[in-house]
């Protein structure tokens, strides 16, 4: 990512065992247990295989504890059915006025038991492994799903304030077939849910008989696993994201209005989703080129046959996950023949609670003998940066981000670095400097130590 530091080794402290049994998972009688926090083997969540790339992911459950837990969603149900019948009701009646009262009280219910459920229900953390495609293609068929059940609930409303424009009858029939569709898409993507359990225990259900077979097979090492697990001390930030500009969390949603109510509504609230612990750069580690992701392979075979990248040598590619364990970056950087330009291929995953989110980078550097660095990207680059930064965002494959980048320096005299040192020292002072700029305006917080149980390297 732009703004990654791929150089600096992890750091390495006295290791410590970690008590009591937080973090453990079982299987007992086909029934996955764990505890907050547990670390699943590396193998595919949905499959249970481990011959294709996967992908560390994270998902935090909402679990409802006791009859208070579940209050809530009676609630919530019982004013379903109380909106949409007291409002037919009252337009049966022609009581325009007394339905929008009805549907507008119900929506102010909703809301405070919503409150009421986030005081009567518990957090716990899961991690395991997923393939990051499959995921995808299931996040893409639920949107499809939400998107269909949005245009239903539109079309049986239009039924009840416009029969004449729309039957009725019809609006009821999408609304069951918006259901239909949610219910069936959930089966088909294997939703999983979380269950209180006893002493501290949480039961998760949805998973195939295969997964369960494989995890059981690894039940007799998971207890060596767990009296051998360690600490280590480890650099870590906070990152304060409600203080980024909107369009820069929005991403690739920044055309969508409702994406962007959200995110304002969350800056405003200084949310805890726009609040989160990083790892910092200097936690990377090496990444062999057997373990690459398969999307940052297909970029570095891209360059193999193209005349423009002949001679371009590769610096160092690594990984780095967070300590939630749900995002996951790995990036290449590589160096020009005459030592002018750099060239960072990233890919940044977010993979939490069934959504995926995927940014892959192409971002092209060059120090002039001025003091500017010239940033050519297809990515938007966290703000604020420092005051030496010209960036230029260029959409498009590699080739032409190199066409547009040389474009830009053909007149400008160019700094080269000596390889690999030197590009090694000049790309660590880079990330330290954007740290300290966002660290300077609040968006990072400094930098310091904590332990943290050494799951990466157990997996």
């Amino acid at each position: 990512m732009s703004d990654f530091n791929p150089y600096q080794a992890p750091s390495e402290a006295a290791q410590t065992e970690v008590p009591g049994l937080e973090g453990f998972w079982k299987v007992e009688a086909g029934v996955l247990s764990f505890r907050d926090g547990a670390q699943l083997p590396k193998l595919d969540i949905r499959s249970g295989r481990r011959d294709i790339p996967l992908t560390p992911a994270s998902s935090e459950f909402v679990v409802r504890t006791g009859f208070a837990g579940m209050l809530p969603s009676l609630i919530r149900v019982a004013l379903l059915f109380g909106m949409f019948g007291g409002a037919l009701f009252a337009v049966s009646k022609g009581y325009y006025s007394s339905s929008v009262w009805i549907l507008g009280s119900c929506v102010m219910l909703f809301v405070i038991s919503g409150i009421v459920a986030e005081r009567c229900r518990q957090r716990v953390r899961l991690r395991w492994w997923v393939d990051a495609e499959v995921e995808a293609r299931a996040l893409k068929r639920r949107q499809w799903a939400a998107r269909f059940s949005l245009v239903a609930t539109g079309l049986l409303l239009t039924s009840i304030f416009l029969e004449d424009v729309v039957p009725r009858w019809l609006g009821w029939s999408g609304l069951a077939v918006s259901w239909l569709v949610t219910v069936v898409v959930n089966r088909v993507g294997g939703r999983l849910v979380c269950r209180s359990g006893r002493d501290g225990w949480f039961v998760l259900k949805g998973l195939m008989p295969d997964v369960l077979t494989e995890l059981a097979s690894q039940q007799p090492d998971e207890m060596e696993r767990w009296q051998q697990r360690r600490t280590r001390t480890r650099r870590v930030f906070t990152a304060f994201l409600f203080r980024s500009p909107a369009r820069v969390l929005a991403g690739k949603q920044a055309w969508n209005p409702v994406a962007l109510l959200l995110i304002m509504i969350y800056k405003l609230t200084r949310s805890r989703f726009l609040t989160r612990e990083c790892f910092a750069h200097s936690e990377a580690e090496e990444l062999k080129s057997s373990e690459w992701d398969p999307k940052l392979r297909k970029l570095w075979d891209g360059l193999q046959g193209d005349e423009a990248f002949e001679g371009w040598r590769l610096l160092a590619s690594r990984k780095l996950g967070s300590p939630l364990g749900d995002l996951h970056s790995e990036w290449m950087t590589l160096v020009s023949p005459g030592n002018e330009h750099a060239l960072v291929f990233a890919v940044v995953r977010l993979t939490t609670a069934g959504v995926v989110q995927e940014v892959l980078e192409t971002t092209f550097r060059s120090w002039t003998a001025d003091g500017r660095l010239l940033v050519t990207s297809n990515s938007v680059l966290q703000r604020p940066l420092p005051a030496n930064y010209d960036v230029v965002r260029q959409a498009g494959p590699p080739c032409s981000l190199l066409k547009a980048h040389m474009r830009r320096v053909g007149g400008a005299e160019l700094v080269p670095a000596a390889f690999p040192d030197g590009w090694q020292r000049r790309m660590t002072e880079d990330v330290e400097t954007r740290h300290a700029c966002l660290e300077a305006a609040g968006v990072y917080g400094p930098i310091r130590e904590e332990k943290f149980p050494d799951v990466e390297r157990m997996a």
